[in-house]
């Protein structure tokens, strides 16, 4: 299976100080056990990356400076052996509970994860038909069912990851 991590994610598993570092990586290791390391597949793709870099060498503090966060990004990539995904899904794939302008970078994140057969992983409970990266691991990997929002409004039928 393959995961396309947004950016929280990223820099979770990535940075030790990051608040939910350790909850990325405890997620990570029971893929592994669960699947098999050669059968559970990392990806980012051009704006997970620019925004592991933004934050990562920003005021975050993760890396000294923005050519620091893209060394730990290439570094991270390489040691997992991540996929890079391009962008390539024209904006009118956004799924249909995309409607405010927060939303649409959740969405899009989402739709082109699906159209390459993967998942997007994340640390919102709140994107429809994505994966979350639950608190506690050991348990039933849980997907975001497309129905399921107090405050996205109205959700379309799509079928979840």
């Amino acid at each position: 299976m393959m995961f396309l991590l947004d950016v929280n994610a990223l820099l979770a598993m990535n940075y030790g100080v990051h608040v939910h570092n350790e909850r990325v990586r405890q997620w990570v290791s029971q893929l592994a056990a669960e699947h098999g390391h050669n059968r559970t597949i990392f990806a980012t793709c051009p704006i997970t990356e620019l925004g592991f870099v933004r934050v990562g060498g920003g005021k975050a503090g993760y890396a000294e400076s923005v050519d620091a966060a893209r060394d730990d990004l290439e570094d991270l990539k390489s040691s997992m052996g991540m996929l890079f995904i391009p962008d390539d899904l024209p904006t009118r794939h956004l799924p249909m509970w995309a409607r405010k302008s927060e939303q649409t970078t959740d969405g899009y994140l989402l739709a082109l994860a699906k159209s390459h057969d993967g998942c997007l992983a994340t640390l919102d409970r709140f994107i429809p038909g994505s994966v979350f990266i639950p608190d506690e691991t050991w348990g039933p990997l849980m997907v975001r069912e497309p129905g399921y929002s107090e405050l996205l409004g109205s959700i379309s039928a799509e079928t979840a990851c």
